[in-house]
């Protein structure tokens, strides 16, 4: 089975009034709301296994509301990789998960002077449990 995924937000989100009528910020976009986002994913699913590939994109941000461009944070774009397997053994749902985000190692701010994490690997196992519930009261 495939599926998969795709998206796209606009987002003009200004600011129509401040505390002071300081006009510097009227009109202005929002600190760290970018105008354009999007993402897109794929998803490939066989017999227990998955395999999946996924991207954002996330635009430029203002840090200030003034839109001062000296301090805007410019756009960024992530790729992530995930592979898994599902198995049903002795009667416990198990889940083994990897995940690699970041792949291109792109370096990143979300907030100013705050850089993220490069490239990042994530292993994930997940046991389920179920215990029968008798009928008897």
């Amino acid at each position: 089975t495939m599926k998969g995924y795709a998206n796209y937000n606009y987002n003009r989100s200004v600011i129509i009034s401040t505390y002071d009528q300081n006009p510097l910020c009227i009109g202005k976009q929002l600190a760290y709301v970018p105008v354009h986002a999007s993402g897109a994913g794929i998803e490939a699913l066989y017999k227990g296994f998955t395999l999946g590939l996924s991207s954002s994109y996330t635009g430029p941000r203002e840090t200030v509301e003034t839109a001062d461009e000296s301090l805007r944070l410019p756009g960024f774009f992530l790729i992530n990789l995930m592979a898994g397997v599902r198995r049903n053994l002795w009667g416990a749902d198990l889940a083994l998960f990897f995940h690699a985000d970041n792949l291109t190692d792109k370096s990143y701010e979300v907030i100013r002077a705050y850089p993220m994490p490069g490239r990042t690997y994530h292993v994930t196992l997940t046991l389920g449990l179920q215990k029968p519930v008798s009928d008897k009261n």
